[in-house]
């Protein structure tokens, strides 16, 4: 095999849940790409179907790119591989915000839904804050943790949609 480099990062949607991983079709350019357990998370407990995103949920993700040509686009959505660490999760570095993240903004969250809170920035956009950004480890944020309605947060809005994520 050649070397394996990563592709910009792209946003994707879940198509799939597989026994092996995800169906995941890319947004801009529609193409259909498989994203296997080891390129989930960086945190092998995402192996585990219970912690992956759900089938239509939008996420960031970036293409394995190998010295030879294959038909098969094989995706990864670890944290470590948004900042470009091919082969491995780096713990002790702390992570600039992903590309496409726009500067913190403050709001106020004005809606609990099943997968997560929508949130009213200062500037009077609505954006919503999936149940999965609100994580700070491998296991959910249960819904009594959630900001209530009214309470005031502070999140970095993605410049390419309205997904809010916490900062």
């Amino acid at each position: 095999m050649g070397e394996i480099r990563l592709g910009p990062i792209e946003w994707g949607v879940v198509t799939a849940h597989h026994p092996w991983g995800l169906g995941v079709r890319l947004e801009e350019s529609g193409d259909e790409g498989v994203m296997v357990l080891t390129s989930i998370h960086d945190d092998p407990r995402h192996c585990d179907s219970e912690y992956w995103p759900d089938v239509g949920a939008r996420i960031r993700v970036r293409r394995y790119i190998y010295g030879a040509p294959d038909d098969e686009v094989r995706l990864t959505s670890r944290e470590s591989a948004m900042e470009g660490l091919v082969n491995g999760y780096d713990p002790p570095r702390e992570y600039p915000p992903p590309e496409g993240a726009g500067p913190a903004q403050e709001g106020t969250v004005v809606a609990h839904r099943d997968w997560g809170v929508e949130v009213r920035l200062d500037s009077g956009q609505i954006g919503q804050l999936r149940a999965r950004l609100m994580e700070s480890g491998p296991d959910p944020a249960p819904e009594e943790r959630w900001p209530g309605i009214g309470e005031r947060v502070r999140v970095r809005p993605w410049a390419s949609g309205p997904t809010a994520a916490c900062d």
